[in-house]
């Protein structure tokens, strides 16, 4: 039905209301619909300027033509070019618009250089009414007039879109008119100046009035396609709320389901999958299919319709009968659609609680288990509640706190009051703590309340204990204490064997490739160098099958501590296996180091060796490699001296020999080469 006149009056005064409130505060971002508006309006203005500087280029050759002889020629000359060279840059400015992106926060900055350009035109077209205007040829001068008038009124219908440039061009030229008349000093010019400057109000409102009509239209145009854009949006996100809910109640872990009228409406798959019916199955279908019996579920309908009509809702946790008669414990909720009011229906939410049911029942039989079982644990076990207060613990947590109480008075007392207990009963403070109580109980405090925390404390009496904290789902927390003083003894002697040899606790191969690498790479940072020296017994098969391993073994505990008593503290002396030792010297300056500690080794494996009773003297063969005659790793350097020592054995035993062609071994006064 078409509105009626009176109303399209009222919606486009509203319209014009709204768009001239468009402008924003100063500092504010504007309306998206505000720069839609200006943005259009600036595609109208650019629209129509190639006609207009087509106009401007006729007319001002039309003039330039016309009073050609009336006015100073190269003045004429001049100006006309210049009207050119401005059309031309209009030209360039209107290229420069349609070949760059139409981004609606630029159109207030192009609408400004359209206003610019538009005032240099009426300037160029002032300086024809001021400067060359034909003082005798009164037919030129009106012609000029005639010339000037059409194109100030004319580009008022062109630039309506653009009250900014509307002022730059019309109201310039036609104040410039209006000067060149009344300086004329002719009655009629002067007339026609006032009748000029009268008629410009009326110009003015009709241009505003078609400014004003552009922005309404505009307005109402934009309002129309937000609304619908919006309309569309609305529409898609209604249908993907309707989309994503459909999901959710499908994969939901509870079931859904919606009941009126003592009848199952709709549901999703969980709620089926609870009860055993397949998808579809319980749409429609009587709410007794969920219980036993009919006592039963009549007697819970008086339950909930009572909640429903008092308070809109529902709450508890009841047995349920699935399809094939198993027994399913369900926390059911509900809530009516409108309070007081049966008929809406309501929405109600299942939850499968049959393990936890289980599991409460079972409790009371596993708590008199729970207490034997405190007991029956090696380590010292605690339970304290929120509050962070005893709730149980066996009896060997108490003797490790020292409270010298029984359990029943140690139950209440907070954490911090036990471990004060404790430290007043002889329970040494860490050394770093340096005797400060508070800030030892502080940490003990921390570490206990930390969940999830473990930590290791090494007592000064040497024992060490291994506490373990968990947050209990209640909030409490459950401690554990373990002794693992004979665990860390452990540890660390099976720490030392991996790198030690077990008889003579000397260094092992591990170790000795270990420390040999590192002192390769410290040699040659230093510039300095490294010998590995290969000891081998002599004859020591010999020693094991005369006198038995029992005395073999104390010879190689005698020959280790003489090779410790010969070298520096820098040096390693390991045991490679068997009676075989190699001797690590490192930062040494000169080979002629390492035949002095081989020397030395051979004068102290040469006294007289006591052991199990009887006396007897052993000698060694040693092969010496140094570091940069036999190569600069550790396999190589062990290689070489393997080598050296076996040519030590075969050159007569109790001697030393270099790894090297120009090294010597000395034995006994004699010195070889090899």
């Amino acid at each position: 039905m078409p509105n009626s006149p009176v109303t399209d009056s009222q919606q486009q005064a509203s319209a014009l209301k709204r768009s001239e409130d468009l402008p924003t505060p100063s500092g504010a971002a504007p309306s998206p619909i505000a720069e839609r508006i200006d943005a259009e309006r600036v595609r109208i203005l650019y629209s129509v300027a190639p006609f207009n500087i087509l106009i401007h280029v006729l007319a001002s050759s039309v003039l330039a033509y016309a009073i050609s002889g009336t006015v100073d020629g190269s003045l004429l000359a001049g100006w006309y070019a210049v009207m050119l060279l401005v059309c031309a840059c209009c030209w360039a400015l209107q290229h420069g618009y349609h070949d760059t992106d139409k981004l609606a926060d630029q159109a207030r900055v192009w609408e400004l250089r359209f206003a610019a350009a538009a005032f240099v035109t009426a300037l160029v077209w002032s300086a024809l009414l001021l400067f060359l205007f034909p003082a005798h040829s009164v037919p030129h001068q009106i012609l000029i007039i005639l010339v000037i008038c059409s194109l100030a009124f004319g580009s008022a219908g062109a630039v309506q879109a653009s009250m900014i440039s509307f002022v730059a061009f019309v109201a310039t030229t036609l104040l410039a008119l209006f000067l060149r008349l009344m300086l004329n000093g002719q009655q009629l010019d002067m007339y026609a100046g006032l009748l000029l400057a009268a008629s410009f109000p009326v110009w003015a409102g009709i241009f505003f009035r078609l400014h004003k009509t552009i922005r309404q239209s505009l307005l109402v145009r934009f309002e129309k396609e937000s609304l619908v854009e919006e309309l569309q949006r609305v529409e898609s996100q209604m249908k993907q709320a309707l989309s994503e809910e459909a999901v959710i109640l499908d994969t939901a872990l509870v079931g859904i389901v919606f009941i009126q009228e003592r009848r199952i409406l709709r549901c999703n798959r969980r709620m089926e999958e609870l009860f055993g019916f397949g998808p579809g199955e319980l749409a429609a279908c009587s709410t007794r299919v969920l219980y036993g019996s009919d006592q039963i579920w009549h007697e819970a309908l008086r339950r909930i319709e009572a909640n429903l009509l008092r308070d809109g809702l529902h709450d508890e946790e009841m047995e349920f009968s699935r399809r094939d008669g198993a027994s399913i414990w369900c926390r059911y909720a509900g809530r009516a659609l409108e309070q007081g009011d049966m008929s809406r229906g309501a929405v109600w939410i299942f939850s499968d609680v049959t393990k936890r049911r289980q599991a409460e029942q079972g409790l009371s039989r596993a708590n008199a288990i729970l207490i034997d079982a405190i007991e029956g644990i090696p380590d010292a076990f605690a339970i304290f509640d929120r509050e962070d207060r005893l709730v149980q613990c066996n009896l060997r947590y108490l003797e490790g706190v020292g409270l010298g109480v029984s359990r029943g008075e140690a139950k209440g007392m907070s954490f911090e009051q036990l471990v004060r207990n404790a430290i007043s009963r002889g329970e040494p403070i860490p050394p770093e703590y340096g005797g400060n109580v508070e800030a030892w109980v502080v940490e003990r405090v921390r570490r206990h309340r930390q969940p999830d925390g473990d930590f290791v404390q090494e007592f000064v009496d040497g024992r060490w204990i291994h506490a373990r904290d968990r947050r209990t789902a209640e909030g409490g927390i459950v401690s554990v204490r373990t002794d693992i003083t004979e665990l860390r003894r452990n540890q660390a002697r099976a720490e030392f064997l991996a790198n030690h040899d077990p008889l003579t606790e000397l260094p092992n191969r591990r170790l000795l490739e270990d420390r040999l690498r590192q002192a390769l790479i410290q040699a040659r940072r230093n510039q300095n160098m490294v010998a590995l020296m290969m000891v081998d017994l002599d004859r020591f098969k010999t020693i094991n099958d005369r006198f038995g391993h029992r005395f073999g073994d104390a010879v190689l505990l005698e020959a280790a501590r003489r090779l410790c008593a010969c070298v520096r503290e820098v040096d390693t002396v390991s045991r490679m296996g068997g009676d075989e030792f190699v001797i690590l010297l490192s930062e040494l300056r000169q080979a002629q180091d390492a035949a002095l500690v081989a020397q030395k080794i051979l004068d102290a494996m040469s006294r007289p060796v006591e052991a199990e009773g009887e006396v007897l003297r052993i000698t060694c063969s040693i092969g010496i490699a140094e570091q940069h005659a036999n190569g600069d790793d550790a396999q190589a350097l062990l290689k070489a001296a393997d080598i050296a020592m076996y040519a030590a054995k075969e050159s007569g035993r109790n001697a030393y020999k270099f790894a090297a062609a120009t090294a010597a071994v000395v034995s006994g006064g004699r010195v070889d080469r090899h």
